[in-house]
């Protein structure tokens, strides 16, 4: 068997600092969809939990999620 160097095969790495403002807005808005999808995703498990414990559970993750959007959403 051969011996493959992984290295090879990675993309160039690009710092941050390097990416153009529109670049790093659309990051932002594409977090803060996530965020929005995620929030949707708890909603539903929330609707599905087998008893208000673990509802209650879902919904703190849930709270989380729309923090980090509000805060995604200050950032723009």
């Amino acid at each position: 068997m051969y011996w493959i160097n992984t290295i090879w095969n990675r993309s160039a790495f690009t710092p941050i600092w390097a990416i153009s403002t529109q670049q790093a807005l659309e990051l932002i808005r594409e977090s803060v969809q996530g965020e929005r999808n995620d929030e949707l995703f708890y909603d539903q498990l929330i609707r599905l939990a087998p008893n208000p414990e673990q509802a209650s559970v879902i919904a703190t993750i849930r709270n989380d999620e729309r923090g980090h959007n509000q805060m995604f959403r200050q950032m723009t």
